[in-house]
C-alpha cells in the first residue's frame, strides 16, 4: 500500500472514529472507577438510532452495565430497547459465535452521544452481501483497553482509538465454529504494526476492548475509485491463529429489519429472528 493511500486512510479513519463509541464498566468493587470494556458502532435509519456491539459487551454485565462518557467527568448509560443473541441455559457466551447486540436508543441516549460529537452511519455507509476480493483491505476501528489512560486522582480519561488495516483471510475456520457465510476473518499481526510517523515496526496492542468495533471493507472498483463500507462487527480475537473474527453486518441489519424497521434493505444472509 503506497504512502499516499496510507495518508488518505489516516484521514478517513479519523472521520470513521466519530461513528464508534468506547464503552466502560466500573472496576469490580469500586464504583466510579471506569475500566475500558468494549466498542460500539452507531447507525440511524428512518429517524431511529441504534447502537451495535457484542452481546458479551452489552448484555452479560447484569450488575455492572456499560456506559460511555458524555463529558470529561459525566457518564451516560445506554437506554433503549435491546435485541441480542440469546443463550440456552446450557450454553456459555464463549460458545456464541454470532455474539451481537443491538440497542434501539432512547432520545436521551441519542442526545448524550451527539453531545460528545458522535455521529450515526446511514444505510449508504453499509454493505451487505459483501465478498472480499484479493485487492480489498479490511480496516478495523475500535478502542483497545490498553490504549486508554484512566487517571482516577485527576478524574481524566485519555481515549486513543485504533485503526488497523489488514487483509481478509480465506482460511477455513469452520472447525472453530466460524462459518464464512456468517463471518469474516482478518489477519492481526500483533508483532508487525507499522508506525505511520516513523515507518518502523512495533508491537501492537492486545485487542481487548475492540469487541463491538467495526470492520470496514476498503474496495477499489473498476473505475479505480476507493469505497469504504461497514461490513462487520468485531467479536473475537484468536491469539493462537493471530486473527480477528467479525460477524457479518448482514445478520445485524436483517435483525433490525425484522424487529424494528422493515424498510431496511439486506442483500446478504437472511435469518429468522425468534
Amino acid at each position: 500500500m503506497s504512502p499516499r493511500i496510507i495518508d488518505q486512510l489516516e484521514i478517513i479513519s479519523r472521520e470513521l472514529t466519530k461513528y464508534t463509541c468506547q464503552l466502560f464498566i466500573d472496576k469490580e468493587g469500586k464504583k466510579e472507577y471506569p475500566v475500558p470494556f468494549g466498542s460500539a458502532v452507531l447507525f440511524a435509519h428512518n429517524k431511529n438510532h441504534y447502537l451495535i456491539s457484542c452481546a458479551h459487551v452489552l448484555i452479560d454485565q447484569d450488575s455492572n452495565p456499560p456506559y460511555f462518557f458524555k463529558s470529561k467527568n459525566e457518564i451516560s448509560t445506554i437506554g433503549g430497547e435491546n435485541l441480542f443473541t440469546r443463550l440456552s441455559k446450557l450454553t456459555k457466551r464463549i460458545n456464541d459465535k454470532y455474539d451481537f447486540s443491538i440497542v434501539k436508543l432512547s432520545n436521551k441516549t441519542i442526545q448524550n452521544l451527539m453531545q460528545t460529537g458522535h455521529k450515526f452511519l446511514d444505510e449508504s455507509d453499509i454493505l451487505t452481501g459483501y465478498e472480499p476480493t484479493a485487492n480489498d483491505y479490511a480496516m478495523c476501528i475500535g478502542y483497545p483497553a490498553n490504549r486508554t489512560n484512566v487517571n482516577v486522582k485527576t478524574k481524566t480519561i485519555e481515549m486513543k482509538g485504533l485503526k488497523y488495516v489488514s487483509k481478509f483471510l480465506k482460511s477455513d475456520f469452520t472447525k472453530s465454529g466460524f462459518n464464512p457465510k456468517f463471518h469474516f476473518v482478518i489477519k492481526y499481526s500483533i508483532n508487525n504494526f507499522i508506525n505511520n510517523n516513523t515507518k518502523t515496526k512495533s508491537r501492537g496492542p492486545k485487542p481487548v476492548g475492540l469487541s463491538g468495533g467495526g470492520v470496514w471493507a476498503i474496495i477499489t472498483n473498476e473505475n479505480k475509485q476507493r469505497l469504504i463500507k461497514l461490513v462487520g462487527i468485531l467479536t473475537e480475537y484468536m491469539e493462537e491463529h493471530s486473527i480477528l473474527v467479525s460477524t457479518r453486518i448482514d445478520l445485524i441489519i436483517e435483525s433490525i429489519r425484522q424487529k424494528f424497521d422493515p424498510s431496511l434493505k439486506n442483500k446478504g444472509v437472511l435469518v429468522d429472528i425468534i
